[in-house]
């Protein structure tokens, strides 16, 4: 039996949202850091173990939410390809089908 191109679709939006979301996440930590790291003097970073950094810091970095290197390279990698599963699921619902049914969001929108 072949299968339901709509459920296809309304699994491969889910599994889009939840890559999306991850991503997002990432890149408010990112952005934040970079915001603190303005006035890096005054920058602290959180939960680093055997770290010093002077009394009076106005900013701190977690670092237990900071990515490793390849954390967003993963993340990233895996957004990309659920837009594309989302794109393709999307194509094979025939259009006389698609009556009801959002169209898939972009990442690359402006």
């Amino acid at each position: 039996m072949p299968q339901d191109p709509i459920r296809e679709y309304q699994e491969a939006r889910k599994e889009f949202a939840a890559a999306k979301a991850k991503a997002d996440e990432f890149v408010t930590v990112i952005v934040e850091a970079g915001h603190n790291l303005r006035e890096w003097p005054w920058v602290g970073v959180a939960n680093l173990p055997n770290a010093n950094f002077p009394s009076g810091s106005k900013h701190y970095i977690d670092a237990k939410k900071w990515p490793s290197i390849v954390d967003p390279t993963e993340v990233l990698q895996a957004a990309h390809a659920a837009e594309y599963r989302l794109r393709q699921a999307w194509s094979s619902i025939p259009s006389t089908d698609r009556e009801g049914l959002q169209p898939p969001p972009r990442l690359r929108e402006r």
